[in-house]
């Protein structure tokens, strides 16, 4: 494999080194949000692709609205590059022929406000949102600030969502200011599995499926209660996106159809 850690939208590359392979890749949910009283999740093949690659360089291409590998409290989705000898022998199967393949969001936009206004963004886990408070007639001292996470799923007859809180923030004036911050929690998914994210904003489909996740902040005060969505994306890898590594400038082959 050229790379294991890619963008939506960005095809999978590699190089077969001996004969022709059958090459699978799938990508499946598993999740709680159907049904939250279930013992297990249910799971869901979200994508599957199968075709004969190699000898040589290759690219497999998939649909760009699928969605990335990410850990949530309701769901989890794997993305799975699965290869075999061609012709349908037996028996050559490898723990090496399997190849998990880690897909980070696109960067999502962070949405503009009328009573808050945000300061930088997207955000990172262990960062700090910090804005303010447009409305001139709002004490500090009246004001109650909260991280939160809307996670959605729709399979056709309706759109079942969860909301959970992950973190409260604090409010204090600054140059006559009302302030609000909430630090976004580490990702602890990060150093255990490096396959999957946390809550990141997120929206896409497959399958007849369309889920989704947004991290949002709530601002409460005696007079009213409202909210904003946020733009959140998981830090920068140090290797392994395009730009980031010289990559290999062989001529690749055909990009295989979706």
């Amino acid at each position: 494999m050229e790379r294991r850690l890619i963008r939506v939208g960005e095809p999978i590359r590699g190089e077969v080194s001996g004969g022709e392979v059958e090459a699978t890749l799938s990508v499946m949910l598993a999740t709680r949000l159907l049904d939250p009283s279930a013992p297990l999740p249910k799971v869901i093949s979200i994508y599957r692709w199968s075709g004969r690659v190699g000898p040589g360089p290759f690219e497999i291409g998939y649909p760009d609205t699928l969605p990335p590998t990410v850990y949530t409290r309701g769901s989890q989705v794997k993305w799975t590059l699965t290869f075999r000898a061609a012709g349908g022998l037996r028996g050559l199967f490898s723990p090496k022929g399997r190849v998990r393949i880690k897909v980070l969001p696109r960067p999502p936009r962070q949405e503009r406000s009328g009573w808050i206004r945000l300061e930088g963004g997207p955000w990172r886990p262990g960062e700090i949102i910090r804005g303010y408070i447009l409305d001139p007639g709002i004490d500090a001292g009246d004001v109650v600030v909260g991280l939160g996470v809307e996670e959605w799923i729709d399979v056709g007859d309706g759109r079942k969502t969860t909301r959970y809180p992950i973190g409260d923030g604090r409010v204090f004036e600054e140059s006559g200011r009302v302030v609000v911050e909430v630090e976004l929690p580490y990702d602890p998914t990060v150093p255990k599995d490096t396959f999957f994210f946390y809550p990141y904003t997120f929206s896409a489909s497959g399958g007849g499926i369309s889920l989704g996740a947004t991290p949002y902040m709530t601002v409460v005060t005696s007079e009213w209660e409202r909210e904003v969505r946020l733009a959140v994306v998981p830090r920068e890898p140090r290797y392994g996106l395009s730009g980031g590594e010289r990559g290999d400038k062989r001529r690749r082959g055909p990009l295989l159809p979706i």
